[in-house]
């Protein structure tokens, strides 16, 4: 006969088991999954059914998000957070509106070079950074998933050391986010 002791260390164990397996099982009905095509993730965000399309044909990350982690910037040569990813590309590399959404700014500064922000249904907004200034949009455009912005160019300047990448953000709500939680990038 098991003494209350051990009773209560299995009744325990047992408890830690079923709450392990309910966070797997809930981390595979919310994980990424692949859409209608190679470039695309789809994800759950408030219950809608929401198609992400990679901003690049190939998005392999040269410079990972990171909110509280410092990283080195090289060119600046400092250390500083990075709400962003830094998406490996070749200038002249197309980039792509992640949803449909509509152009709510185009901007060129020296620092990040021409960049173009949408904003999308559920609350998101996507910039892209480091552009070439021959955008295929305006400001106020109604653009759909997968439409040409424009292309790649190593116009930021405070990236400039990195090799050619488009600076890609995510932002939710008015905050800036993990793309990782959203796209499955190839990783460096």
């Amino acid at each position: 006969m098991k003494t209350n002791l051990n009773k209560l260390k299995d009744g325990l164990f047992a408890s830690f088991v079923l709450v392990m397996v309910a966070l797997v099982i809930a981390v595979i009905a919310i994980g990424v999954n692949k859409a209608d095509d190679n470039y695309s993730s789809t994800v759950m965000v408030s219950g809608d059914n929401v198609t992400f399309k990679n901003p690049l044909d190939n998005c392999e990350v040269i410079k990972d998000f990171s909110a509280e982690k410092l990283q080195f910037n090289s060119t600046l040569k400092q250390w500083e957070a990075h709400k962003a990813i830094d998406l490996k590309a070749n200038v002249g590399d197309s980039v792509y509106a992640i949803a449909s959404g509509k152009v709510t700014k185009i901007d060129t500064t020296h620092l990040w070079g021409t960049v173009i922000v949408v904003k999308h249904d559920n609350g998101f907004e996507s910039c892209y950074s480091s552009l070439s200034k021959d955008v295929k949009v305006s400001v106020g455009d109604k653009v759909t998933r997968g439409q040409k912005l424009g292309a790649v160019e190593n116009s930021a300047k405070c990236e400039c050391e990195q090799d050619v990448h488009l600076h890609f953000e995510l932002i939710k709500d008015g905050k800036k986010i993990d793309p990782n939680l959203y796209f499955a990038f190839g990783q460096k």
